[in-house]
């Protein structure tokens, strides 16, 4: 007869996750809190995929920095993972002045499916967002 005998001391986990709304962020971190009672012999790598607004993604990566320094290992795979600008987040860099003006020429590019320029139009958005947040 032969006995299953647990000898490495570090579990591995290879984990698929969708993120669309701030639930599924308490969701995430549900999952790595259940992965094992002593989270630093886990080794993580995480795979996520969905589309979230800039505020989502910045709580996402708050959280996630927390799970890297309680985990042993966390590994981040975000190719499928999309932040996109939404009202609120645009609305947070400022509604008047020409900042908003510059804000909306970009949306109109970004959202033009047509515009060659549309994801350059889609990263400079989201680097104004950053750059006010960071200043905030």
């Amino acid at each position: 007869m032969v006995e299953k005998v647990p000898v490495g001391q570090y579990v591995w986990h290879q984990s698929e996750y969708s993120i669309y709304t701030a639930a599924d962020i308490i969701g995430l971190e549900q999952h790595l809190e259940n992965l094992d009672p002593n989270p630093e012999r886990v080794l993580v790598w995480l795979k996520l995929n969905g589309v979230i607004s800039l505020t989502l993604r910045e709580q996402l990566n708050e959280k996630l920095e927390e799970w890297k320094a309680r985990l042993r290992y966390l590994r981040q795979d975000n190719q499928e993972l999309i932040a996109e600008p939404n009202d609120d987040d645009l609305d947070r860099i400022g509604r008047t002045g020409f900042v908003r003006t510059a804000v909306e020429r970009l949306r109109e590019q970004a959202d033009d499916r047509g515009n060659p320029e549309r994801e350059i139009a889609k990263a400079a958005l989201i680097r104004l967002y950053q750059e006010h947040v960071r200043v905030e």
